[in-house]
């Protein structure tokens, strides 16, 4: 097995600013984060953006 694993955070929100709240926390190198349709419905591409 590997000796590095990434995590992957689910931003499950209803608002962008939660979201980016949360992914400001985390660390880039050792997480990716998946954008859930309700946020993605709510805050659009421009999210994945920021």
């Amino acid at each position: 097995m590997p000796s590095s694993r990434i995590i992957i955070v689910a931003l499950d929100y209803s608002s962008a600013e939660d979201a980016l709240r949360l992914a400001e926390k985390l660390e880039p190198r050792l997480c990716r984060l998946k954008v859930g349709k309700e946020l993605f419905t709510a805050a659009g591409p421009n999210l994945v953006e920021s």
